[in-house]
């Protein structure tokens, strides 16, 4: 998205240690997301797999296709 997918790729593998530590901290099996004005809820999984398939295209736009291909 930014042009710089090296600090994606931090960003969003950060992203997912800290989801991982609060579902495990606080149980957490909901997550509430707003998109144009709407509330949503989304499961722990529904966001890891969200964040997982980003990290995978972050990993293709630097020609990374194995780390890529492992995370699809």
């Amino acid at each position: 998205k930014c042009g710089r997918p090296d600090e994606q790729i931090e960003l969003l593998q950060y992203k997912l240690k800290m989801l991982k530590e609060n579902c495990a901290l606080l149980g957490k099996q909901k997550k509430l997301i707003r998109s144009q004005g709407k509330r949503f809820y989304i499961t722990t999984e529904q966001e890891e797999s969200r964040l997982l398939g980003n990290l995978a295209w972050a990993y293709l736009q630097q020609g990374n296709y194995r780390q890529a291909e492992g995370l699809y």
